[in-house]
């Protein structure tokens, strides 16, 4: 009796279904990572834009000083950037001399949009930032017929340019970028100016923060462009930063092919005038 009580307990277990096994604990979701915030202040010189960084204003004043200056710029800028694209405008106002006296009037109105992108570095670096786009423009109704250190900034005109320029993030503190730009321009008809002129460029900067003193930089970029009223031109340039969110700006462009006579047009030849400038920016 026991032995098929056995039996019949034995069968009982064989048909019972298995125990299904425990569900696991669903995995633990990971926090989704905060993108660092930019560095609102991507290196910029005079021709050298900024790649990425943040939104932002500023306010510039250069003048052109020596014996054939007279030359006075102060130029309001904006702009947007994103992860993929950056749009700027600016507009200068110039003050200068002219026949009947002293004249105040409005430049040429500058839009430049870039499409932003990322690529290995070069000799196992980090990621390079690049920028391919067109910065171009018009005159908006004024005629200062005059000029500062570009060819399309005051003279009245229109055109645009095709631009890629890569930027190098800081290693030890020193960012380096490069730009180069091809493009057609229509200018007034006047002397020195040709109606009608190519550009092709190449400019390159480089931006080192100090060790001692990590808000303040110093800033040097070299540029070759042509058709320009000075195809060769050095920039030096001292930043600092009060706080978070603002630049300040200060230095001098050197017209070095103006001052050898390496000129387009003709110009007077000699050391007698350079271009000193100050800005502020401030970052969003």
């Amino acid at each position: 009796m026991i032995a098929l009580l056995v039996a019949v307990a034995v069968a009982h277990a064989a048909e019972a279904p298995a125990a299904e096994p425990a569900a696991a604990a669903p995995p633990a979701q990971a926090a989704k990572a905060t993108p660092p915030r930019p560095d609102p202040f991507v290196p910029s010189g005079n021709r050298v834009t900024q790649v990425g960084g943040t939104h932002g204003v500023s306010i510039g004043t250069a003048a052109v000083v020596g014996a054939g200056g007279g030359t006075h710029v102060t130029t309001l800028g904006a702009r947007y950037a994103d992860r993929d694209f950056s749009v700027a405008v600016r507009l200068p106002l110039a003050a200068y001399r002219a026949t009947g006296g002293r004249q105040t009037d409005l430049g040429n109105l500058f839009l430049e949009g870039l499409y932003l992108f990322e690529r290995p570095g070069l000799f196992g670096g980090g990621e390079w930032h690049h920028a391919v786009g067109i910065e171009a423009h018009f005159n908006p109704g004024g005629t200062p017929y005059t000029w500062l250190h570009r060819a399309d900034e005051l003279w009245p005109g229109m055109g645009a340019n095709l631009v890629y320029q890569i930027h190098v993030p800081a290693a030890a503190g020193l960012d380096v970028s490069v730009r180069g730009l091809v493009g057609m321009h229509a200018a007034r008809d006047y002397e020195p100016y040709p109606g009608l002129f190519a550009q092709i460029g190449a400019a390159g900067l480089v931006d080192w923060t100090l060790p001692v003193a990590s808000q303040v930089g110093l800033v040097g970029e070299m540029a070759f462009t042509y058709w320009d009223l000075s195809p060769w031109e050095l920039t030096a340039l001292v930043r600092f930063d009060p706080v978070a969110g603002v630049r300040l700006r200060g230095g001098a462009l050197l017209p070095m092919a103006s001052w050898l006579g390496w000129t387009p047009s003709q110009l007077d030849r000699g050391l007698d005038e350079l271009t000193l400038h100050l800005d502020a920016q401030m970052a969003f």
